[in-house]
């Protein structure tokens, strides 16, 4: 028993990872919906293409939000883009996964309050075990669940898998029935304990405590995602679309934007991601410093020359003063 339980949190785990990773839709940021693949490869849902290219393109080209390829569409449309049947197939292999999941009371993956209230036949301290979080409209709704009070919230990465458990021996995360309390389990044996958030990753729109932010950087998937930190980053709003965060960085107009800015003010610019614009002003800003610094050293040189002439001037001032005082004396 014990066993099954073991493996079925490593399976949904895994499951959740390869969710996360690869089945996200980034424009929606949900799991995909009859994903369509454009001609650079990248993957989004049909509805999403299509309220896209009708609210922001006026020509038959469609550009890619993530690099700016332009597609050009079928005669059919955007129903006529090639289907991903790998999206496809993993999508459907994720939720048979989180079926089996979410049918033994022995796995807990995500711990999420009950939205339900009494008298729906449900139990009142019940805790509801999921993938996505199936009890609330969407995943985007997530971060609004977590920003409470005066911190940031939880990392979602570890509410999803476990909070603190994830990557340790994997227990079965629901106590046994306390007979004593009637049948009713403790709400606070599934209080999440996931850490606090420090940092939001803007590619998955998730937010990551430190050890997320780390793994995030040394996988290779995500490891040229844009993260920020939330203390210095409450600003990282676009300006044009409020509620949409930047992702994208115009040449151009040297602004940050978002992906609405993309298709309507900067459609014609030049867009590069965060990850692209980052190494590239790195490798500006290095020999900015470097010039920089070879100024500074200038400037010392420079300033000890002028100090070393100050105390030759103050010198030969005393020297004068000194002969001056001479010459009177042997006058008088």
């Amino acid at each position: 028993m014990v066993s099954e339980a073991f493996f079925g949190t490593v399976a949904g785990r895994l499951a959740q990872e390869i969710h996360d990773e690869f089945l996200v839709c980034k424009i929606c940021f949900e799991s995909y919906t009859n994903p369509k693949c454009l001609a650079c490869l990248h993957t989004f849902c049909a509805s999403c293409i299509e309220l896209t290219y009708n609210k922001y393109t006026d020509y038959k080209d469609f550009t890619c939000p993530l690099c700016r390829k332009r597609t050009q569409l079928p005669l059919g449309g955007v129903k006529r883009l090639p289907d991903n049947f790998l999206i496809s197939g993993l999508t459907e292999l994720v939720m048979r996964q989180r079926t089996s999941s979410n049918s033994s009371s022995s796995i807990t993956l995500t711990s999420v309050p009950n939205p339900r209230g009494p008298g729906d036949g449900l139990d009142s301290g019940r805790h509801s075990s999921t993938l996505l979080g199936e009890e609330y409209d969407s995943v985007q709704q997530l971060p609004r669940l977590v920003k409470r009070g005066a911190t940031f919230g939880e990392c979602e990465i570890c509410a999803q898998v476990g909070g603190r458990d994830r990557g340790k021996s994997s227990e079965p995360t629901s106590k046994p029935v306390n007979q004593s309390d009637g049948g009713h389990r403790s709400s606070s044996a599934h209080l999440s304990t996931a850490p606090q958030a420090t940092s939001k990753c803007l590619d998955c729109n998730k937010l990551l405590c430190a050890d997320c932010v780390q793994r995030h950087r040394d996988t290779r998937v995500t490891k040229d995602h844009a993260t920020f930190d939330l203390q210095s980053g409450r600003d990282i709003e676009c300006k044009e679309h409020p509620g949409e965060p930047v992702r994208f960085y115009c040449d151009e107009c040297s602004a940050c934007i978002c992906v609405l800015c993309t298709f309507n003010e900067h459609r014609e610019h030049e867009v590069t991601s965060f990850g692209e614009a980052v190494s590239s002003m790195r490798a500006t800003l290095s020999n900015t410093v470097g010039q920089v610094q070879q100024r500074m050293l200038s400037c010392q040189l420079r300033l000890s020359a002028v100090g070393e002439v100050a105390e030759l001037v103050q010198n030969l001032e005393r020297q004068i003063r000194e002969t001056t005082e001479q010459f009177i004396e042997l006058v008088s």
